[in-house]
């Protein structure tokens, strides 16, 4: 082998490693205790939008948008809260409350680049996203994991039916990626442009 074959085989294992040890992390964390409903997802909030159950929810990725259903887990009026997530933050998203796994929803897509700044109008059909459903002892709130063109692909942990605790592992998106919660209108402890933590930072108060 040549030194450039050389050179390029290590930096394929370096790339390799790093995305196992950096990438892949999952660090244990003390989970905040209390009437509290904490991040699902290392990033910056991007967006906080009040929002009611008679129509979807639009959430907007980049210029395009994604539309969800919002009465299935809202019967008045609520907040939705977007993160927004790069390579370099924890891809993990953990349960912001303890409850039951009432449905989880796979929407496959063409993987749009979520940072794109083209205009599509056909966006919000072309990126594949997953809506997970949590009904907790007092209300029931939406995660929503959304791929973007370089994530690929989301992967399920939690189980329909299950029940997790607050803080467990639910879910991974691989790289650049966005993750939305739709909660009910509670007393809000974070702000757009405020970096949050996975299953530190609380997001709301009940």
């Amino acid at each position: 082998m040549t030194t450039l074959a050389y050179t390029f085989l290590g930096l394929l294992i370096l790339g390799a490693l790093w995305y196992r040890l950096w990438f892949l992390r999952n660090p244990k964390i003390e989970i905040p205790q209390g009437r509290n409903i904490i991040s699902p997802a290392h990033g910056k909030i991007a967006k906080i939008i009040e929002i009611t159950p008679e129509k979807k929810a639009e959430i907007e990725k980049g210029k395009g948008r994604i539309k969800v259903w919002i009465d299935d887990v809202l019967e008045d009026s609520g907040w939705l809260i977007s993160i927004v997530m790069t390579p370099m933050d924890i891809h993990f998203q953990k349960a912001p409350i303890e409850g039951i796994i009432q449905s989880i929803k796979h929407t496959s897509g063409k993987h749009k680049n979520a940072m794109s700044k083209t205009q599509d109008p056909n966006w919000h059909a072309q990126n594949e996203h997953q809506e997970i459903i949590i009904a907790g002892p007092e209300f029931k709130l939406k995660v929503i994991q959304i791929a973007g063109f370089i994530a690929r692909r989301i992967v399920a942990i939690a189980q329909q039916d299950s029940t997790v605790t607050k803080g467990e592992d639910i879910g991974l998106i691989r790289l650049g990626s966005q993750v939305t919660l739709i909660i009910p209108k509670l007393k809000l402890k974070v702000k757009e442009g405020d970096k949050v933590k996975v299953g530190r930072t609380i997001i709301a108060e009940y």
